[in-house]
């Protein structure tokens, strides 16, 4: 039952406080969850709350280390701390007893000249990112890194950076409308100060660990009714997936572009894996036209559920010929880094002189997203293809679900924790997979010779260069080559007698 926590509760609870006392708590009534704890060892505060439907304990110190008032103030705030939506802990309690004179303030860490600057700890950072993780990754780090909002930090050693500093600069992201890049940039943000603090980057860098594990966003802003339904999913139709492989197939295209796009329609793979596609990857095996085993760190399915298999694909005499064209074109350029390039599809050109593509080098995957967009008449991205196979392979081909899968290397269309068939399944189901994308080949050649019938312009190269031309030079005008074509089709109108 509680009571009101005098100074005479206190001397009698010390009284009772001697070697071999039972423990016995006195609740007070002034302040709900304030307790006095009686053991052998002493009389100590102890708050005891619920915070998010937990309940919690916490010491407060000695009897004689807070008086009465204190320590109902001290409980008043923990509650009030924990109606805000964080936790009173150890933390806050030593913050609470260096705000009143009961614990020296912690020395403020002095950093020596030595340690990293923001430019030199991003370096660092992205190259231990480069060395882990995969081309994209990096490359998307290397952008966010760049964001304008960071330049405040440029030249400043990172070990004073802190974290009230480093969230205003995530909120003012927020602030600029952008508020799932703020999100992402906190995201980026968290692992680099994670590298700059472990034990063998802090000597060096000056940041100790954990300064920024509290990093996040601001919360996103309410929509207006009706104004959050999300926007659907495209799928292209048939016609529009024929009208690519035509477009590819015009002359009007990059050989190694056209190539590309036109191996990832019969293959319905993604564009990463398309791009990083290794000449070694590729097998001659009785019964196909070769099969391509596509390694784990190529494939977003087996980074994301720890998978170490290849997904291995046998390939169409339409996928065949798509990838012999790009073959046969490094064979016959004049340039010698392309005809000993490891890649199916290398880089075509150095960025800069200063930075000379090696025998890796591969086609970037967004040369084939921008292509696909530049094309007249199409709507379609690379990853639409795969929707349009799972679409249009079930309606009119018969695929289930489960077949599906096995193609587009959702995990081989079984679960994770599925060890035969990790282990055992040697087979790679090469056969129905063989069935599955011979009848895929087969509707798209139909849609292409369709899709020229339809618009025999499919087959003008000048006519086909000409459209590339003019939606490349609007999307340089606008935020991504999709909305180009909205610009391109207002240039349409005034050359549609022309045409």
């Amino acid at each position: 039952m509680p009571i009101q926590i005098t100074n005479a509760t206190i001397t009698a609870a010390k009284a009772k406080a001697r070697p071999g006392a039972s423990q016995e708590e006195i609740l007070d009534s002034r302040a709900e969850g304030l307790r006095l704890r009686i053991g052998a060892r002493g009389v100590r505060w102890q708050l005891r709350m619920r915070h998010a439907g937990t309940s919690i304990r916490l010491d407060l110190g000695d009897v004689d280390e807070w008086g009465i008032a204190e320590a109902r103030e001290l409980v008043i705030d923990a509650r009030r701390l924990s109606k805000s939506g964080q936790q009173p802990d150890a933390a806050w309690l030593d913050a609470r007893k260096v705000a009143s004179g009961k614990l020296a303030a912690p020395t403020t860490p002095v950093f020596h000249p030595g340690t990293w600057n923001w430019e030199t700890a991003r370096s660092e950072y992205l190259e231990e990112v480069e060395r882990t993780k995969k081309p994209a990754t990096h490359t998307d780090y290397r952008r966010m890194l760049g964001t304008p909002e960071l330049e405040r930090f440029s030249g400043r050693p990172v070990a004073g950076i802190t974290l009230e500093e480093m969230s205003i600069a995530v909120e003012d992201v927020h602030k600029r409308g952008v508020e799932r890049h703020a999100e992402h940039l906190a995201s980026v943000v968290r692992p680099m100060w994670r590298f700059l603090g472990s034990p063998t980057k802090r000597g060096r860098s000056g940041v100790q660990s954990g300064v920024m594990k509290e990093l996040a966003a601001p919360e996103r802003s309410r929509q207006a009714d009706g104004s959050a339904k999300r926007k659907a999913k495209y799928v292209p139709p048939m016609e529009e997936v024929g009208r690519i492989v035509a477009i590819c197939r015009s002359g009007a295209v990059h050989p190694v572009i056209s190539a590309a796009i036109e191996f990832t329609v019969f293959t319905l793979q993604r564009v990463a894996a398309i791009s990083q596609a290794q000449r070694d990857d590729f097998e001659d095996r009785q019964g196909y036209e070769a099969t391509w085993a596509i390694p784990a760190p190529h494939r977003k399915t087996a980074e994301r559920r720890g998978d170490e298999a290849d997904h291995v694909l046998p390939l169409t005499r339409s996928a065949w010929l798509a990838a012999k064209g790009a073959f046969d074109w490094a064979l016959e350029t004049d340039e010698d880094r392309i005809q000993r390039s490891t890649r199916v599809f290398p880089q075509l050109r150095a960025r800069s002189k200063a930075n000379q593509p090696g025998l890796d080098a591969h086609l970037s995957p967004s040369t084939l997203t921008h292509t696909m967009t530049y094309m007249p008449g199409v709507e379609a991205t690379p990853h639409d293809l795969r929707r349009a196979f799972a679409t249009h392979g079930a309606v009119d081909l018969g695929f289930d679900e489960l077949q599906t899968k096995w193609i587009l290397d959702h995990l081989e269309g079984r679960t994770s924790g599925d060890v035969t068939a990790a282990s055992y399944a040697l087979h790679h189901r090469l056969e129905p997979k063989s069935v599955m994308l011979e009848a895929w080949a087969a509707h798209v050649e139909k849609h292409v010779i369709l899709a020229i019938d339809a618009d025999p312009r499919l087959k003008d190269v000048a006519w086909i260069s000409k459209r590339l031309q003019l939606a490349q030079d609007a999307a340089k005008n606008v935020k991504s080559p999709r909305h180009a074509q909205g610009k391109l089709a207002l240039l349409s109108k005034k050359k549609s007698v022309e045409e």
